[in-house]
C-alpha cells in the first residue's frame, strides 16, 4: 500500500509504502528500461513521513515500537540512508517485550497481518481474566 508519494520531476516519484508490518522507501523512474529501488530504514523502524530537499536529498521520520520518531537522512546520489538522531538514549539500556507479526485467516478467508508485543497480549489476558473472574463473584 502506497502511504506518501512525491514527484521529484516528470520522470522520477519516490514514495513510502508498507507490506504487512514494514515500510519501505522507493524510487520509481518512469522510462521503460529502469527497475525501481527500494530501501529501508534501520531495522524495526517504520517511516511514517518523507520530504525531498531540492538538491535530492530525502529527509525521513521513523520510529519503532520500542522508539520514538527520529530523522534520517539519505545523501544526494547515495543508497544509505543514516540516521541523525539518537532522541532518547536511555531506551537502550531497557529490555522491551519482543514484538512479532501475527498472521491469521478471517472467517471469509481473507489473510490479516498484525503486529503484537508478548508482554501488551501477557497484560490484556490477564486484565480479561481478572475482568471476568470479577463478574463471576
Amino acid at each position: 500500500m502506497f502511504e506518501q508519494i512525491i514527484w521529484q520531476d516528470p520522470g522520477q516519484v519516490h514514495f513510502i509504502g508498507s507490506t504487512g508490518a514494514e515500510s519501505v522507501y522507493g524510487i520509481i523512474k518512469t522510462d521503460a528500461k529502469s527497475k525501481p529501488v527500494f530501501q529501508s530504514i534501520e531495522k524495526g523502524f517504520a517511516i511514517s513521513h518523507f520530504e525531498l530537499a531540492a538538491n535530492g536529498r530525502g529527509l525521513f521520520l521513523a520510529d519503532s515500537y520500542n522508539h520514538p520518531t527520529e530523522l534520517f537522512i539519505e545523501g544526494a546520489g547515495q543508497t544509505a540512508i543514516k540516521r541523525m538522531t539518537d532522541s532518547n538514549p536511555v531506551l537502550k539500556e531497557i529490555d522491551f517485550a519482543k514484538q512479532e507479526v501475527v498472521r491469521y485467516k478471517a472467517k471469509d478467508g481473507l489473510k490479516s497481518k498484525a503486529s503484537s508485543s508478548g508482554h501488551c497480549m501477557k497484560k490484556a489476558e490477564k486484565i480479561s481474566t481478572d475482568h471476568h473472574r470479577a463478574w463471576r463473584t
